[in-house]
């Protein structure tokens, strides 16, 4: 009984270490590395890492404005003013939600990127999603609008993203970070720990899940 009580407090003093960590995990998202892992229900931010700065909820006139957000290495975390958006939609035709309706370009004659709200949705909200060999996303609205290429803009210091041509001086230099749906990325870290002892007496039938990949048999 005694070696089951040590057994029992060290279950409890692992699980005080690890289950801090699995709550940091919900709230980062990974940079992605393919758009084949994209699924509808999937959480997106769009982001330029070198500038530490995410797209926010803030909606302008005719472009969103930017947020400051923490990137170590691969991994996102978002501030409160960060716009998270879900993937609707399909593989060549997704749409940005960002709860109150659809981002979309609004124009062909001037660089803009607007939250649809009416009739949503609809061929304009439309959009694809591409990388090039270093990460950077090429997201593309293929509504009837020609400056439908969403991209992050410096601005002379006053940083924006909107919408811009093809052939704009304004070139993709964006990324994306994402989540799976309701799952969260493990990101390296514990994303879920059962203590399941099946009798007392054999302290050995204890199992720690440490991730969806691996189990330490104790």
């Amino acid at each position: 009984m005694a070696l089951n009580r040590h057994f029992l407090s060290f279950c409890l003093a692992i699980s005080a270490l690890l289950l801090p960590a699995a709550s940091v995990a919900q709230d980062t998202f990974r940079l992605l590395t393919n758009t084949n892992d994209l699924q509808a229900g999937d959480e997106i931010v769009i982001a330029n890492t070198e500038a530490g700065l995410a797209l926010s909820t803030q909606q302008n006139s005719n472009n969103r404005g930017t947020t400051s957000v923490t990137i170590h290495g691969n991994v996102l975390t978002p501030s409160t003013a960060t716009q998270i958006i879900r993937l609707d939609g399909e593989p060549g035709a997704w749409l940005l939600n960002v709860g109150n309706g659809y981002l979309y370009a609004a124009s062909s004659s001037s660089n803009w990127l607007r939250t649809d709200t009416v009739n949503v949705p609809n061929d304009e909200d439309r959009c694809t999603i591409a990388l090039d060999a270093d990460n950077i996303s090429m997201i593309t609205f293929t509504g009837t609008h020609t400056r439908n290429c969403l991209r992050y803009n410096p601005n002379n210091n006053k940083p924006i993203f909107s919408c811009y041509g093809s052939s704009s001086s304004i070139k993709d230099n964006q990324q994306i970070y994402w989540r799976q749906g309701s799952r969260k990325p493990d990101a390296g870290r514990v994303t879920s720990l059962l203590l399941a002892p099946w009798k007392m007496a054999q302290p050995a039938s204890c199992i720690l899940l440490i991730s969806r990949r691996c189990a330490l048999w104790l």
